[in-house]
């Protein structure tokens, strides 16, 4: 009987110790990436996930509003406006707030983006473009597409 005990405790790991080295594990991935990887890495795609909202939240402005919109990347920053007297002219105070987020948003870490001005039509459509951004010797590449769609 002694035996029938002993075997049935010698089968395997439980499940609280797999977990517990998967959790393990995992930790030691994740400090290993982040020591690994460059942070201008970190700060570029960050730039890049900036850029694809700001130009996602402009095409859906466009279609739900009778304004016109417009992106502008200039330097160091995405501004999104709206032509809210509809004169034509998309002046600085134009600029909206979407969120927690106030255009003319600026890219953290240095990252600057090619200039462009893109006109959304009221189905959020816009002349095909590709945007770059860059981080000393890194670039990323956004490219939008005559639909509007950003990636």
């Amino acid at each position: 009987m002694r035996g029938t005990v002993q075997a049935r405790w010698q089968k395997g790991f439980t499940l609280i110790e797999l977990i517990a080295v998967m959790v393990i594990i995992a930790v030691i991935t994740v400090t290993a990436t982040i020591r690994l990887m460059p942070s201008s890495l970190f700060e570029l795609q960050a730039a890049r996930d900036q850029l694809v909202t700001a130009l996602f939240y402009a095409q859906q402005k466009a279609l739900y509003s009778p304004l016109a919109v417009r992106v502008i990347t200039l330097g160091r920053s995405v501004d999104v406006r709206v032509d809210a007297d509809a004169d034509g002219v998309f002046s600085a105070a134009e600029s909206i707030r979407f969120g927690a987020v106030q255009y003319p948003l600026d890219f953290a870490g240095g990252v600057s983006v090619s200039s462009h001005t893109l006109n959304y039509s009221a189905l959020g459509e816009v002349p095909a473009a590709s945007l770059t951004l860059t981080r000393g010797s890194k670039t990323v590449a956004v490219t939008v597409s005559e639909s509007g769609y950003a990636q």
